[in-house]
């Protein structure tokens, strides 16, 4: 059994990651397999509409958790007293306006992992963040 501290792709039950655009999105769908369409939010300049769309994608995943390792997962979660009413990662390329909606709806333990900056980010290839983060976290 595993401490409520530590993550890995084992223990990850819940992940999410926004972008600005459509064509954003298509891409990481296309470059990181793990990442589901539900997973990445085309996210809304308005934080309180930005706040409902991380409850959206929340309930999705939740969804679509199978009956039998929902009830599996929520014994672990007894069992070590941890609660999943939020993501376990969240990944924000963004800050600012969206970093008090993505900590309020990370799970005991959870991690908010920032990276990159619009001001800071170079104009040419570079890094394809998500899949570095995932590859850190297996």
């Amino acid at each position: 059994s595993s401490s409520s501290s530590s993550l890995s792709p084992e223990t990850v039950i819940s992940i999410v990651t926004s972008v600005s655009t459509q064509e954003k999105k298509e891409f990481l769908l296309q470059t990181c397999p793990f990442l589901k369409p539900n997973q990445i939010i085309v996210r809304s300049a308005n934080s309180g509409v930005y706040d409902a769309q991380l409850t959206e994608a929340l309930q999705s995943i939740q969804q679509q958790q199978q009956p039998q390792q929902q009830q599996q997962e929520e014994e672990e979660e007894a069992e070590e007293g941890k609660r999943h009413e939020g993501f376990d990662v969240i990944m924000d390329a963004i800050g600012g306006y969206t970093f008090k909606p993505n900590y309020n709806h990370l799970s005991r333990g959870g991690r908010l992992v920032t990276f990159g900056s619009s001001d800071f980010t170079p104009m040419r290839d570079t890094v394809n963040w998500p899949k570095l983060i995932w590859k850190y976290l297996r």
